[in-house]
């Protein structure tokens, strides 16, 4: 009777280690892909953090160029708070990955207004009806953003599978002729392959280049292409009032997609 009894509790502890084992892998792995989710939400923070950074170098509008510093700050300050807290801490981590989809909003906003502030510069009197338009548009985008959250996210996760190879930049005469003299150009051609990629989700794709000049004049060209998924060639171009000339020197490129950064380049010409 007594071995009997022996017996049974050896089994209970033999099934209560073994229970116990388990659990203990089942939490390690748990642990684990909390924190490749940390991870991964500390890296989307940080590209934010760059793209804030990137745009408040070559926008010459203080305005907007402290607004990109105060944003790129509060990444900054996310980034710092993501490294302090524990993977454990579900309710924290889950707290900052939902405001996530705020700086997705904010750095497609600010997209739209500098788009709107050059084309302003660009020819104030032919351009203002086209520009209150847009900041009309971005003012209902920004409104309407509540309701819209999965598919500006959807765009962002888009444009962040989209490569480009191959930038170049031309400088056009009247003639549509290269030439390497900047006084001599009227227009100016960005050209770049958008890489072959397949899995990407295929669709409508909105390119924006935005170029400073040596003398801190910005110039912007966009384009919608539809994209397939296999490589593709795209041209951008800028038209140069005809009251304005190019100076020599470097020019600076900055290149969007959906209001993902892809690419910066620099060219100097005489």
């Amino acid at each position: 009777m007594i071995s009997a009894i022996i017996l049974i509790l050896m089994v209970c502890i033999g099934i209560l280690g073994y229970n116990l084992s388990k659990q203990r892998k089942q939490n390690k792995a748990m642990l684990e892909l909390a924190e490749m989710d940390k991870k991964e939400l500390e890296d989307q923070y940080q590209q934010f953090a760059d793209q804030y950074g990137q745009m408040r170098d070559i926008i010459t509008d203080k305005n907007i160029s402290t607004q990109l510093g105060l944003q790129q700050g509060k990444a900054e300050d996310v980034i710092l708070k993501l490294r302090k807290v524990s993977p454990r801490n579900i309710k924290e981590i889950t707290r900052l990955k939902k405001t996530l989809p705020l700086f997705k909003r904010v750095l497609y906003s600010y997209i739209l207004e500098v788009d709107s502030l050059t084309k302003l510069n660009q020819n104030l009197v032919a351009e203002n009806a086209l520009v209150r338009g847009q900041y009309t548009q971005a003012t209902h985008q920004i409104s309407g953003l509540n309701h819209r959250n999965s598919a500006l996210s959807r765009q962002v996760e888009i444009a962040s599978l989209i490569n480009i190879d191959d930038v170049n930049m031309t400088l056009l005469t009247k003639r549509n002729k290269a030439t390497n003299k900047a006084k001599r150009a009227r227009s100016i051609n960005v050209t770049f392959n958008i890489a072959k990629n397949l899995t990407a989700p295929q669709g409508l794709k909105n390119f924006v280049a935005i170029i400073t000049t040596p003398d801190k004049q910005t110039l912007t060209s966009q384009k919608t292409i539809t994209f397939t998924g296999r490589r593709t060639s795209v041209v951008l171009s800028a038209i140069i009032d005809k009251k304005e000339k190019l100076v020599k020197g470097t020019y600076q490129i900055i290149i969007f997609a959906n209001g993902k950064h892809l690419d910066n380049k620099s060219f100097t010409f005489k």
